[in-house]
């Protein structure tokens, strides 16, 4: 395994000119003028589109927290998937950060795990939980984070694919949640187009900047997830109640 894991951080030891050429693209654009060679723009598409993934990751969730805090309330979202949202957002970068992969290729991944952990914040204030039961969460997750630190580099390349699998089984509570409601509440349509588009980007640029197979199919996953949880949004956007509270009132 470890040897499958050391052609990713050669791959990824690039050097650029003007953040976005490698010093031969910069010389094939602008000595050579070959603007449409095809390895060059891959890679100019790709470096672009890394920057643009982290600066949209910084707005991904604030339609979220502003849904919560403007109707100070988290109905509709299940707390299982803002939980688990934080655990698949962990270890991703840690396992980036310990193979040494340049952070324009990951960078979203520690911003949006900031997010998720404000989000998970929002829905300890707006449920009013324990502050037995919030720090119990607190210490479970730091000792997640230093066994992920601390573990053997032979099962480094599992981190990402356990990720995806925290990802999915947050996702399944809320689509079943959605299903046997057909209402998605204060979810944000907004926030789930963005992780689309932003899963599909990341695995072209993972792809044409480290060829990390494991991080590819991670983030494959995690946008099949998003796209179903958007289609439900789409479906049941003009329901205002929850079939469960539409019987009660009746």
């Amino acid at each position: 395994v470890n040897g499958s894991t050391q052609p990713f951080s050669n791959k990824a030891s690039k050097t650029y000119k003007y953040l976005l050429w490698t010093p031969e693209c910069y010389t094939t654009w602008f000595t050579d003028y070959d603007i449409f060679h095809l390895g060059c723009l891959k890679s100019i598409i790709s470096r672009g589109l890394s920057f643009g993934i982290i600066v949209g990751s910084s707005i991904l969730k604030v339609p979220q927290m502003y849904n919560f805090y403007k109707t100070k309330s988290t109905s509709g979202v299940s707390s299982a998937m803002l939980y688990l949202d934080v655990i698949s957002f962990t270890p991703s970068p840690i396992y980036n950060m310990m193979m040494y992969h340049p952070f324009f290729t990951y960078g979203e991944q520690v911003i949006v795990l900031t997010e998720n952990i404000i989000l998970v914040l929002m829905l300890w204030y707006y449920n009013q939980n324990s502050t037995s039961k919030c720090l119990g969460i607190s210490i479970m997750y730091s000792l997640i984070v230093f066994g992920f630190f601390h573990a053997p580099q032979s099962i480094w390349w599992t981190y990402p694919l356990l990720g995806a699998a925290a990802a999915v089984l947050g996702r399944i509570p809320q689509i079943t949640e959605n299903y046997a409601n057909q209402y998605t509440g204060t979810l944000s349509a907004f926030t789930f187009i963005l992780n689309s588009l932003g899963g599909v980007a990341r695995m072209f640029t993972t792809m044409n900047s480290t060829g990390d197979l494991y991080i590819a199919t991670s983030q494959f996953i995690g946008v099949i997830f998003s796209i179903i949880v958007l289609v439900q949004i789409i479906m049941y956007r003009k329901n205002k109640k929850s079939v469960k509270d539409s019987k009660g009132s009746v």
